[in-house]
C-alpha cells in the first residue's frame, strides 16, 4: 500500500469511528513507538522496528510520558531503597 492508499484508509476508519480529532499516519508512528519504549522496547529496537537509520531520528519519536515517568521513579526508588533520598514521581 503507498502513502495515499493509507491515508484514505485512515481518513475512511477516522470517519466510521466517528472521530472529530486531527490523526495522521504519523500520528499512529509516533504513538507506536512511544508506546513501544513504554513497554520497556530500548530505543535501538524501536530503531530497528521504524526503519530509521539514524537512532537520532528515532529519539526524535518519543516523549516522556507520565508512564515513563513512573517506571522511571520506581526504578530509580528500587536502586535507592533504604536510603534516605527517594524521588517523587509529582503525577
Amino acid at each position: 500500500m503507498d502513502k495515499g492508499g493509507i491515508q484514505k484508509a485512515l481518513k475512511r476508519v477516522i470517519a466510521e469511528c466517528n472521530i472529530h480529532k486531527s490523526i495522521s499516519p504519523h500520528n499512529l508512528r509516533h504513538s507506536y513507538a512511544t508506546h513501544l519504549l513504554e513497554q520497556g522496547l530500548d530505543l535501538r529496537s524501536v530503531q530497528s522496528l521504524l526503519g530509521h537509520n539514524s537512532l537520532n531520528t528515532t529519539a526524535r519519536y518519543t516523549r516522556l510520558t507520565q508512564i515513563t515517568r513512573k517506571n522511571t521513579v520506581e526504578a530509580i526508588n528500587l536502586l535507592t531503597d533504604g536510603l534516605a533520598l527517594k524521588w517523587e514521581c509529582g503525577v
